[in-house]
């Protein structure tokens, strides 16, 4: 057991009177003079003082050990009861023992006490319910601080009556554990009232400010600017300061307002702005230049978007504008397009119309003549038959200038010629030797193969005409005997109508068909020409104009097969797919 101590009761006094009631003693004198037991008692007393002082120092230190020993103990035991009955602490023990305790398990307290004050704070709705109320001492309006101490009231009753140490009524709690208690509950409370102070401070400054923030955005609305945005916004900065914001608080938020309002607008508008908060002040300078640069980048984007738009819009028109144009040229292709429509590409700045158009007729034409194979062979056919007036040989696409030359001048020389009745008749039997109808009952015979078929049938009556057409250009006196030129015709249509059956048949029944180019050994004797030693044609163009020219009698293929008169049609037909296969 610790042991306990106690201060002495008195301290060492001198107890010997005087045995000589004759000497007088005066009132500032303790002893009577010439006393030896006074001289004793004097120095006795003198040597008292610091015994007695090192006494209590040797008290005070056990005190102070037994006092620590306690504040241990305290960490380990909710209680004193609870201490006492584990045999670690009994009721004879040395007082400071239980002071160290019991002042440790308040301290303990304390700190729980803070914890739970602040939590409860957080959740107070007063937190952020400020009120104001007239200070008598400044006859100014304060922050009323009464709800929050009435508030810290309750939460430290409400704690003080969990407590062992305190009673229900929280009155009566035990000395030593409040003495403990007490510092700590003190600082947190200050410690609160401070931060809820700060807090309230620092919403109403918010507050204030946001309030700023909309009178500024309000006087921008209005359209100031200039001198007149500056003055509206000096008068702002007056304002603010009545409310208790200091000038830097309010001079940066009114700068940061003006500075997104002209982010916000950019443009001219955003410059506008930003010229009426300008400052001799480097950082402020700083920031408006930075805000200046932004808005430019964002006109500049704004810009190079608008650009990339329009010129969007542009392509999309001229593309729809193309195809309307192509459409209208497939349909005539003496289209011109409307006044509107022209406009419309002036504004979308295709100011080449006229050039566009003809360019696009001239491709259409182009592409109209290469690919209409049977409208060529019907005009060919027409145009040898004298079926066609000068005006349809002169609008006639088929026809270069030269060739029209020639075509009407064919066509004046046969004018007699076609009135003849026999040459009506002859041409009766040139048409319907192998027309259309018969050489389609003739060739088509299934569905499957049925467009195969019908692009045989346009290959055999093209080959007709040219056959008739050739005829009629080689042979005038055959083409003024109507009874000759039907027995030719007689003669060439037998002749087609043989090869493209067989055509049919290895259609219909799959089987490829026989290879009768000119390098095929397979069908060429040894006595048979090689029809091509050298290059006639430099290029397909040319090729292709050979051909045309071939139609009309003329040029370097007519002559050229005219000095193989051996060849046949079959060959023929070879011979060309070769002159077509070196330009692949």
């Amino acid at each position: 057991m610790i042991p306990r101590y106690q201060l002495p009761a008195a301290t060492i006094q001198s107890v010997s009177s005087p045995t000589d009631q004759s000497v007088v003693i005066k009132p500032n004198q303790n002893f009577a003079p010439n006393n030896r037991f006074g001289e004793l008692a004097a120095a006795l007393s003198k040597f008292n003082d610091p015994l007695q002082k090192m006494m209590l120092v040797k008290v005070d230190s056990k005190n102070k050990s037994a006092f620590v020993s306690g504040q241990e103990l305290a960490l380990n035991y909710q209680s004193w009861d609870e201490a006492v009955k584990a045999g670690h602490a009994d009721v004879t023990d040395s007082p400071y023992f239980r002071k160290g305790f019991m002042e440790a398990k308040g301290r303990l307290a304390g700190l729980t006490y803070a914890q739970n004050l602040n939590q409860a704070y957080e959740l107070w709705e007063g937190k952020n319910n400020i009120k104001f109320v007239e200070d008598p001492a400044t006859g100014s309006k304060r922050i009323d601080q009464d709800s929050l101490l009435q508030f810290m009231e309750e939460v430290r009753k409400g704690y003080l009556s969990m407590q062992p140490e305190v009673g229900h009524d929280s009155t009566a709690p035990d000395y030593d554990w409040y003495e403990g208690f007490k510092p700590k509950m003190e600082m947190a409370e200050i410690n609160l009232l401070n931060h809820h102070t700060a807090y309230t401070q620092a919403h109403l400054r918010e507050s204030r400010l946001q309030i700023l923030d909309q009178e500024v955005a309000a006087v921008i609305e209005q359209g100031f600017s200039g001198d007149d945005l500056k003055t509206k916004l000096d008068e702002l900065k007056a304002e603010a300061r009545f409310t208790g914001l200091s000038k830097p608080q309010v001079e940066e938020r009114i700068q940061n307002s003006v500075i997104v309002s002209a982010f916000e607008m950019g443009g001219s508008h955003g410059d506008a702005l930003l010229s009426a908060i300008d400052s001799d002040n480097p950082a402020v300078k700083q920031k408006i230049l930075q805000a200046q640069k932004h808005i430019e980048d964002e006109m500049w984007r704004d810009e190079e978007r608008a650009y990339h738009r329009k010129k969007s819009q542009r392509s999309e028109f001229v593309r729809n504008f193309k195809s309307h144009i192509l459409r209208s040229l497939m349909d005539d292709p003496n289209y011109r397009p409307p006044h509107e429509l022209e406009a419309q590409a002036i504004d979308a700045g295709v100011t080449d119309l006229p050039q566009v158009v003809e360019l696009m007729r001239k491709q259409v034409l182009e592409y109209q003549v290469e690919h209409n194979v049977a409208g060529q062979e019907k005009f060919y056919a027409d145009l040898y038959a004298g079926r066609l007036s000068e005006q349809q040989i002169l609008d006639s696409t088929f026809l270069n200038p030269t060739d029209k030359a020639q075509a009407l001048k064919t066509h004046f020389t046969q004018a007699d010629i076609v009135k003849h009745e026999a040459v009506k008749s002859a041409k009766h039997i040139l048409t319907d030797a192998i027309a259309p109808n018969k050489l389609e009952s003739l060739l088509m015979g299934t569905t499957e193969k049925g467009q195969q078929l019908s692009s045989l049938a346009a290959e055999a009556q093209g080959e007709f005409h040219r056959e008739i057409w050739t005829l009629q250009r080689t042979q005038p006196e055959i083409a003024g005997d109507p009874i000759a030129l039907s027995q030719q015709a007689t003669q060439i249509a037998q002749t087609l109508k043989a090869k493209y059956q067989k055509l049919k048949e290895q259609i219909v029944s799959g089987t490829p068909a026989t290879n009768t180019t000119p390098n095929s050994s397979a069908t060429h004797s040894q006595d048979e020409p090689k029809l091509l030693q050298t290059r006639l044609f430099q290029s397909r163009a040319e090729l292709k104009q050979a051909l045309a020219d071939y139609k009309q009698g003329k040029g370097k293929l007519k002559n050229y097969v005219e000095s193989h008169s051996g060849m046949t049609q079959e060959q023929f037909e070879a011979f060309l797919q070769e002159l077509n296969s070196q330009f692949e």
